[in-house]
């Protein structure tokens, strides 16, 4: 269970994130909404709104995939000295 619940942590920002940004092609520039560049003028506007709900988990679940593949890939030097 843990294993799927990790996997779906990483996936569903992902979506989420994509499906805001389909939704948003053609109101303005997707820079200025998602990079949050906006929130200059105040938390309220679109723009800082979009970057706090949608951006941030997304950069966040990239972050963790880092953290999962790293820990899948490199060894763990404590495990190798009690195996001798």
């Amino acid at each position: 269970m843990a294993k799927q619940r990790g996997t779906l942590d990483m996936v569903l920002p992902a979506v989420w994130f994509a499906l805001k940004l389909l939704l948003a092609l053609g109101k303005g520039s997707l820079l200025f909404q998602f990079s949050g560049e906006a929130c200059v003028n105040g938390v309220r506007p679109i723009g800082c709104i979009n970057w706090f709900v949608f951006t941030i988990p997304f950069v966040r679940s990239f972050y963790s995939l880092g953290a999962y593949v790293a820990s899948r890939l490199l060894i763990n030097p404590i495990a190798l000295d009690h195996e001798t």
